[in-house]
């Protein structure tokens, strides 16, 4: 059964309307957090995650998004609303249009960093994870160069793998959670 509650926040971020005006709160021992939200003259609760872990504390930013701290692992992670989320329209390479095999490459989209600011590899060969993302091409994970939320607007930079061509499908992996595959078709590289 449930132990010891730990108090949170009602959430006033701006990245999961769906949890906008929710308190959220979690059972330490059991890892399950719940949301309680107003419903007219009643209130509702309802568990929201099971997450496993040794929910300590929740924090909040200046921009109104929540975090827990799970004791067990030491970790900090951002309170999310659904998996990664992006479109082929917002996969991109600064120097054409589309992205080409070997090419450096940018994935705008939301859910994609538990961060704020910009998370840096800062060793070679490039690592396929930063703080918990990590993108995939086809299933296999790629060198990613960084990972950024600033001022809301998230992104990834990545280098798409030489010897690719034709169709491929990304998915991106961040917050314990993976986005729906996007296909999008690779361009011939440009000179």
């Amino acid at each position: 059964g449930d132990v010891s509650v730990t108090g949170g926040y009602v959430y006033r971020g701006k990245r999961y309307p769906a949890l906008t005006g929710i308190y959220l709160y979690a059972d330490y021992a059991t890892g399950r957090m719940w949301g309680v939200r107003r419903a007219g003259d009643r209130w509702e609760n309802r568990e929201l995650a099971a997450t496993g872990t040794l929910i300590s504390s929740f924090g909040e930013d200046e921009a109104g998004e929540l975090y827990v701290a799970d004791f067990r692992g030491g970790t900090v992670s951002l309170i999310t609303a659904g998996p990664p989320t992006f479109t082929a329209e917002t996969v991109l390479n600064v120097a054409s249009a589309g992205i080409s095999a070997g090419s450096l490459a940018t994935i705008y989209g939301f859910g994609l960093t538990s961060f704020n600011g910009i998370i840096q590899a800062n060793s070679f060969p490039l690592p396929t994870e930063l703080a918990g993302t990590s993108v995939r091409i086809n299933g296999t994970a790629v060198p990613l160069l960084a990972v950024a939320d600033v001022n809301g607007q998230e992104q990834i930079n990545f280098q798409v793998p030489y010897g690719l061509s034709g169709r491929v499908t990304i998915t991106v992996a961040a917050n314990g959670q993976t986005s729906a595959p996007v296909e999008l078709n690779l361009v011939e590289a440009q000179p």
